[in-house]
């Protein structure tokens, strides 16, 4: 009889395990399915908010169309700005408005479309800037060589070449400055034989000047006419602000003939004892460093070292710049220093990036 009551008590225990499995697993799915429904509501709501936004999107665009064909000049140039945080597809159906923009009087207008075209990722316009490098104003010129040269179309040096040909020399003009930047950029080399008889001439502005000097390096021209030219502006000219751009532009060059000019120069400089003269200098001399130091000449590295220890920043972080560009390891131990202990957070920074030219990582402490 206990026997008997025994398995019937085992039996009821199994029963009912199993009973309660079952039973949580259809608990279990009916979870899931209410979870499933949920989701599901979910989705109309999410649809639904999306459309709208959509909706004003699409509505905000049109808003827009319309003040670009119909709005006053200040409200167009305006509504132009708006225009780059707008989704990029949106922004390429207002092509056409804008094209007809660039074709109006106002100047205000086209520069708000070049600076719009210059600042958008796509490059459907582009080329259509290339024009306004002949216009009659130079702000606008300026302006649309700047977008060309970010933007970078097919074409754009040819038509900058042309405009330069045509320019005048003799007159302060920042619209030949940025063309000639927009050349360099390109490296476009065709038109150095008529800038170099340009800028040999007496009657030159000093800025067309020196953009040209400019772009020679830029180009990285090294036909020996050019860099003769170069070196002897270094060597005899009497305007420090031409010299040293002339220093600069030979270092760009890479011409290793023009090293000991450089070092003679530069010999010259820090032989000068009288203050007046070593700050009227000052400006030269950095030129002459950064350009042997872009021939690569090691032999520059003691100046370097002398300079680290000035008091200006500036001279500092230069110098220690240099350093690292040259890789000089022997000078490990003192970037470590500069990189620990100099009193200027930037120098202190330079100091860890030309460590780690060098491969070295910079060691972190707290000095006093």
């Amino acid at each position: 009889m206990k026997i008997k009551s025994i398995r019937y008590i085992a039996i009821s225990l199994l029963f009912n395990f199993a009973f309660y499995v079952h039973a949580e697993e259809i608990d279990l799915d009916e979870d899931l399915e209410l979870s499933s429904d949920i989701e599901e509501s979910n989705k109309p709501y999410e649809n639904k908010e999306k459309d709208k936004a959509e909706k004003a999107e699409e509505e905000k665009v049109e808003r827009i169309r319309q003040i670009l064909k119909y709005g006053s000049s200040s409200q167009v140039r305006d509504i132009v700005k708006k225009i780059e945080k707008l989704h990029e597809d949106n922004q390429k159906s207002l092509m056409k408005e804008l094209r007809d923009l660039m074709k109006v009087d106002s100047i205000l207008i086209r520069q708000k479309i070049i600076e719009l075209i210059k600042n958008v990722k796509w490059k459907d316009l582009d080329k259509e800037i290339i024009p306004f490098l002949n216009h009659e104003d130079s702000d606008l010129v300026f302006l649309a060589a700047q977008t060309l040269i970010k933007k970078k179309p097919d074409g754009a040096a040819e038509a900058a070449s042309k405009v330069i040909e045509k320019s005048d020399f003799e007159k302060n003009d920042n619209g030949i400055i940025r063309l000639l930047s927009l050349l360099s950029v390109y490296k476009y080399k065709e038109l150095n034989d008529f800038l170099l008889k340009k800028v040999k001439e007496d009657t030159i502005y000093r800025n067309n000047k020196t953009a040209i000097i400019r772009h020679f390096g830029g180009v990285e021209d090294t036909r020996r006419e050019i860099v003769e030219y170069l070196e002897t502006l270094l060597q005899e000219e009497g305007d420090e602000l031409v010299r040293g751009f002339a220093a600069n532009s030979l270092g760009k060059i890479k011409e290793k003939s023009s090293i000991d000019i450089l070092r003679n120069t530069l010999s010259e400089i820090n032989s000068k004892k009288d203050p007046d003269e070593i700050r009227k200098h000052a400006r030269l001399k950095m030129h002459i460093i950064g350009a042997l130091i872009r021939l690569g000449d090691t032999k520059i590295a003691p100046i370097l070292v002398e300079m680290t220890r000035d008091d200006h920043d500036g001279v500092r972080l230069r110098a220690i710049r240099y350093l690292g560009e040259l890789k000089l390891t022997e000078y490990k131990d003192l970037l470590e220093f500069k990189a620990k202990y100099d009193t200027n957070a930037k120098v202190k920074k330079e100091a860890e990036k030309a460590l780690e030219k060098m491969g070295f990582a910079a060691k972190q402490e707290n000095g006093t």
